[in-house]
């Protein structure tokens, strides 16, 4: 049952990360292409 509980702790942290790198993924392409002369 342990287990359990950290693999979904461990899945949502993930899941996390995932969509926080993807937003600032985002962000850096648009500013890039915003700056480019």
């Amino acid at each position: 049952m342990f287990s359990v509980v950290c693999q979904g702790i461990a899945y949502t942290y993930t899941t996390a990360a995932i969509k926080i790198t993807k937003a600032f993924t985002n962000q850096s392409i648009v500013v890039f292409v915003v700056l480019q002369p």
